[in-house]
C-alpha cells in the first residue's frame, strides 16, 4: 500500500490517483496487493487493498462501493471461497499504478525522494532516511523501557541488564543512551 498523502498530486493525473485508491482504507492500491471483483452483468471497476476486501467479502458477498452482484472468477479451482471472487489487475491497470509517482516513505523524516510507485520497494530497501528514521523509533521504544524501570522498584543489577541488553549502532545512539543509563541511575540512587 502506499498512502494517499505520499503520492505527489503535481506529477499524477488526479483521476488516476482516484481511480486506483481503496474505497475502504483511502490507500493507493498496488497491483501485487490490489484486486477488483468478478461482478454479474457489468463490470465493476473498483478496486481494493486485498485485506480490506477480504473482510468486507466476509461480511457481504458484493462490492462495498457500488454493491453489484458477485461472481466466481474463471479459473478459480484450488482458490479458497473468497479468493475465487477476486479479479486481478488487468495489464493496463498495473501500467497505469505503476507510472505514478510518489515520495518515499522517510519523506517526512527528511528523504525528498520521489520515484515510480514500481520502483518503491527498491528505493525504500535502500534508504537512509527510513534507516534513520526506524533508529529513532527504536531509540524512544527503549528509553520509554528504561524510564518505566527506573520508576519502578528496580535494583541496580536490573537496570543493567537491561541496557546490557539494549545494543544501538552509530556513536551518536550510544552516547544519548549512556547518557540516559547515568539519568536514570540518579533518579534510582535519590530514592
Amino acid at each position: 500500500k502506499v498512502d494517499a498523502d505520499r503520492i505527489d498530486h503535481e506529477e499524477n493525473d488526479l483521476l488516476d490517483v482516484l481511480a486506483f485508491t481503496c474505497a475502504v482504507c483511502t490507500s493507493v492500491v498496488l497491483p501485487t496487493y490490489g484486486f477488483g471483483l468478478f461482478t454479474e452483468g457489468q463490470t465493476c471497476q473498483h478496486l481494493y487493498c486485498k485485506d480490506c476486501l477480504m473482510g468486507a467479502l466476509a461480511v457481504q458477498k458484493r462490492c462495498p462501493k457500488c454493491r453489484a452482484d458477485i461472481v466466481k472468477g474463471p479459473n478459480c479451482a484450488g482458490l479458497g471461497e473468497l479468493e475465487a471472487y477476486l479479479r486481478p489487475f488487468t495489464a493496463l491497470e498495473k501500467r497505469t499504478v505503476n507510472k505514478m509517482f510518489a515520495k518515499c516513505v522517510a519523506w517526512e523524516s527528511g528523504c525528498s525522494e520521489k520515484m515510480k510507485v514500481e520502483d518503491i520497494s527498491v528505493h525504500e530497501n535502500q534508504c537512509v532516511w527510513k534507516k534513520l528514521a526506524e533508529q529513532q523509533s527504536k531509540i524512544a521504544e527503549q528509553q520509554s523501557l528504561l524510564s518505566k524501570l527506573a520508576e519502578s522498584e528496580a535494583d541496580k543489577e536490573s537496570l543493567q541488564e537491561l541496557c546490557n541488553v539494549l545494543v544501538v549502532t552509530g556513536n551518536e545512539h550510544k552516547r544519548t543512551l549512556s547518557g540516559f543509563y547515568d539519568g536514570c541511575l540518579e533518579v534510582w540512587y535519590s530514592r
